[in-house]
């Protein structure tokens, strides 16, 4: 009997602290997605201006995936900036890129681009501008943790309400 019980108090410590947890990265990424797609949506939008590809390189991942990375400058108002996004559609941040060797290729060393910068703040910046089914990702998922952990609270909170009924 006294294993049962502390099987209990176990549960009802860990459970809710598991649903917690749950909830906030589900909050955390939400908010993440929201902000990135915000950013995406709006980047249509923004001014453009000249700039000019410093480095590419490709990351190898694990499981045999590949990556782009872009570095450029170009300058707003006299004033010199660096970016490093080619944009927020897909894995390889251009549409028209399959694959990251064709992104590295496209956006070659010594190559001009055009940059659209944030009007508030060209620090953000990105080179092709706009959403794509790639941005809903981490917003998708954390509404899907937090729907999860309140549903997993909404839960618990019916189970203790039926154990505290005599």
């Amino acid at each position: 009997m006294a294993v049962a019980q502390n099987q209990k108090a176990n549960y009802s410590i860990f459970l809710p602290l598991i649903c917690a947890m749950g909830l906030m990265i589900g909050l955390v990424l939400t908010l993440a997605g929201s902000q990135e797609l915000v950013r995406a949506t709006s980047s249509t939008s923004w001014p453009t201006t000249e700039g000019l590809i410093e480095e590419t390189k490709i990351y190898h991942g694990s499981k045999g995936s590949t990556s782009p990375s872009v570095h450029y400058r170009f300058m707003v108002n006299g004033k010199p900036y660096k970016g490093n996004c080619i944009g927020y559609a897909g894995p390889n941040g251009d549409p028209t890129c399959q694959s990251a060797q064709s992104a590295i290729e496209k956006y070659s060393i010594g190559t001009p681009v055009t940059v659209h910068f944030c009007p508030d703040d060209p620090s953000v910046n990105v080179l092709v501008p706009g959403a794509s089914k790639y941005t809903w990702g981490t917003l998708k998922v954390g509404l899907v943790l937090c729907t999860m952990g309140l549903a997993a609270f909404a839960r618990l909170l019916q189970l203790s309400k039926k154990t505290a009924q005599p």
